[in-house]
Order: C-alpha cells, then sequence, then structure tokens
C-alpha cells in the first residue's frame, strides 16, 4: 500500500467507506446499514466491513492482474527455452527462471490463503467488537 487507508462515515445515509491506494489504483469498500438494523449500527462496524471489501478487492486485484500475467508469461519464455536446441536446464538462466516461477507460485498460494484467512476471520472480527 502507498498510504494508509481512508474512511469515511456518513450517519445521515448510514454508509461507511473505505479506499486503500495501491500504485496508481484505488480499491474503495462500501458498507450500508440495513434499515431495519438502525438500532445497532456503528461506525466502527460500518468501517470494519469496508475495509474488509477493499481489502478483498485488492488482494484480488493482486491475484488476477499481477501475479498470474507474471506466471504465465515466465512459463511461456520456459516453455520457448525448453524447446530451443540450444537450450541447457543446467543453465544459470534456466534454473533462475525456474525459480522465479516457482516463487510465483508461491506467492499465488500465499494470496490465495488470504482471501480466504480474510473471509473466514471477517465474522470473528465483527463478533468481538460488538
Amino acid at each position: 500500500m502507498n498510504k494508509q487507508p481512508e474512511y469515511t462515515w456518513s450517519e445521515r445515509y448510514s454508509t461507511a467507506t473505505c479506499t486503500l491506494f495501491y500504485k496508481n489504483y484505488e480499491f474503495t469498500g462500501i458498507a450500508n446499514c440495513h434499515p431495519d438494523d438502525k438500532d445497532m449500527m456503528s461506525k466502527l462496524t460500518g468501517q470494519t466491513v469496508a475495509e474488509y471489501r477493499a481489502t478483498l478487492k485488492y488482494l484480488r486485484f493482486i491475484r488476477n492482474c499481477e501475479l498470474q500475467p507474471q506466471l504465465k508469461s515466465l512459463k511461456q519464455l520456459y516453455y520457448s527455452m525448453n524447446h530451443s536446441k540450444y537450450f541447457d536446464p543446467k543453465s544459470y538462466e534456466a534454473k533462475m527462471l525456474y525459480r522465479q516461477i516457482k516463487n510465483l507460485k508461491e506467492d499465488l498460494i500465499a494470496i490465495k490463503e488470504e482471501i480466504q484467512y480474510q473471509k473466514s476471520s471477517f465474522l470473528d472480527g465483527l463478533k468481538q467488537q460488538n
């Protein structure tokens, strides 16, 4: 993240907003209070829900727009190199390329686990606030 998240709260509309910043991108999560729940409405709960939604958008962006395209490109490069008659799988370059592919696969696994963790811990966090 480039800078701290920004939160807004509208008592009038019962809406909380959280905006996360990454490079030139903004990820905004919005939480609206249901009219039947206005008696339980709180700023902190709304901001928590909004931040959760913005965080999921950010993590999915990293997965879909950065890690997966990089992995696809490196795999294509490795495939092309592997079909060359001059390819040496024991060369420094081949080993480094394979290591980069392995690292990206591990990063993808980590981000998928983080998304699952965010989803599972979301309700736990709300329960602790109330």
